[in-house]
């Protein structure tokens, strides 16, 4: 399962820098880290799994200012089910909490997720 994680600068002023953080820490080499433009940078995760669970932290900054959003990805996997093997979806809960978004994915079949 492929993901993409947008964040995108809505006002500013360039030169503008984003930078990412897992749980507070760097992101790991494993994950693809793209600016897409100057306003916008994105994280691909090529093959989610719950190791990719955690609160993503996007840091943008200029010369005025710093800012970051926060938000939490939860992978779930369901892999001791029985008799699912047949079947590929995914189920996408999306909450908006207190102005955070918090998305979980309940990955169903064996190696799916």
């Amino acid at each position: 399962m492929r993901l993409v994680v947008i964040c995108a600068v809505l006002a500013g002023d360039s030169p503008i820098s984003i930078n990412w953080l897992k749980d507070g820490d760097p992101l790991t080499d494993d994950l693809e880290v793209e600016m897409v433009n100057e306003f916008t940078s994105s994280i691909t995760f090529n093959s989610l799994s719950p190791k990719h669970s955690g609160q993503y932290t996007c840091i943008a900054n200029n010369n005025a200012a710093q800012s970051n959003y926060s938000s939490v990805l939860t992978v779930n996997s369901m892999n001791n089910l029985k008799n699912l093997n047949q079947f590929n979806y995914l189920m996408i809960e999306c909450k908006q909490l207190y102005r955070q978004l918090q998305i979980t994915f309940d990955c169903i079949e064996a190696n799916f997720c």
